[in-house]
């Protein structure tokens, strides 16, 4: 450490030390403009400074009414002293970062709990039609989101949506996403407007570096048909019972970045057996130790091998086959998967 004395009528230096990239405070006179002087008694005064992380955070400092007060023994125990209180200082902000650290877990908890009821307890009871979700965030919280709404004529309007981030911010665009879309479906079901609206209630509210992919269906039971758009987002796959494959992925750039975006909507007919399967990035994007991704092929792969399941089982194999092929059991990136059937004895 550095270490100094002063006496009348100058200052004098004992035994200067330097303590990784620390310095003290050294003065040339007594009237130096950078020395504070504390009480004009004092005649004698030595000070060191307190050390944490090669940082000088604070000093200790001994001042004396009489000339020539202190000698080098005082400043090695003045410098004791200070280590020990470097010490103290340490643990102290230690200690508090762990309270802050468990202060701020116990709020992502809460805001888990306040999330997850925004998503569906249970999945819609549509006669004829098997529906299941899942969400697993990555963190705490997830900017991932799905949702069933039930439409005043019948009809179930569905959604699946990616913010682009995680944690936090990705969660808070996602509540305003959810609140955007419930209000319009509550006035008007017709799928444009309603994607068209949501779109500027979030170019209000976000900047160009956050935005929202998402799929929006709205499906007619009685018909079996599906009015779709679909927002930058990873197309669903529509599995027929024939064997055939289509991707749903007519529509529009992400939302939140263009104001004046065009967005189409396109039509499809769920059949009888037919499998619709709606997923986020951390489904498909999931890499195994080799940084290969599962990818869509493996998805289709894995639902077709299940076909004949509940919506909520082909669901729980997937998880099963995304774990084994990573071979661990977490995600990096927030996980969400949807899956609507139609009964193979429906009629067309």
């Amino acid at each position: 450490m550095n270490t100094l004395t002063c006496e009348i009528p100058g200052l004098l230096i004992i035994e200067p030390k330097v303590f990784g990239d620390a310095r003290g405070f050294f003065f040339e006179s007594w009237n130096d403009q950078r020395y504070v002087q504390g009480r004009k008694t004092t005649l004698s005064e030595i000070a060191v400074p307190i050390v944490s992380n090669a940082e000088i955070i604070g000093a200790l400092n001994l001042e004396s009414d009489q000339v020539d007060a202190f000698t080098s023994a005082d400043v090695e125990l003045l410098e004791f002293f200070a280590s020990a209180a470097a010490t103290s200082i340490e643990m102290a902000i230690l200690h508090q970062q762990v309270l802050e650290k468990h202060r701020i877990e116990q709020q992502l908890m809460i805001a888990r709990e306040v999330q997850s009821a925004l998503l569906p307890s249970t999945a819609p009871a549509v006669p004829g039609y098997d529906f299941a979700g899942i969400n697993l965030p990555a963190w705490t919280i997830s900017g991932d989101y799905y949702d069933y709404i039930p439409l005043a004529d019948g009809r179930m309007s569905f959604v699946i949506a990616d913010v682009s981030g995680k944690g936090v911010p990705a969660a808070l665009i996602m509540a305003t996403f959810r609140a955007a879309l419930r209000a319009r479906l509550a006035h008007n079901g017709e799928i444009l407007g309603l994607v068209e609206g949501v779109n500027r209630v979030l170019l209000e509210c976000s900047d160009i570096l956050r935005f929202v992919t998402a799929f929006f269906g709205v499906l007619e039971p009685n018909l079996g048909r599906l009015d779709y758009v679909d927002c930058g987002h990873n197309p669903p796959i529509l599995l027929r019972s024939s064997g055939r494959r289509e991707l749903l992925d007519e529509g529009g750039p992400p939302l939140g970045i263009v104001g004046d975006a065009h967005f189409k909507s396109a039509t499809v007919n769920l059949g009888p057996g037919d499998a619709l399967v709606l997923y986020t990035d951390g489904v498909v994007e999931l890499a195994d130790s080799r940084t290969v991704e599962f990818g869509r092929e493996r998805l289709e792969q894995v639902v077709r091998g299940c076909a004949c399941l509940s919506a909520q089982d082909m669901i729980r194999r997937v998880v099963e086959a995304t774990h084994e092929f990573s071979g661990k059991n977490e995600y990096d990136d927030d996980f969400t998967l949807v899956i609507v059937k139609r009964d193979p004895t429906a009629q067309r």
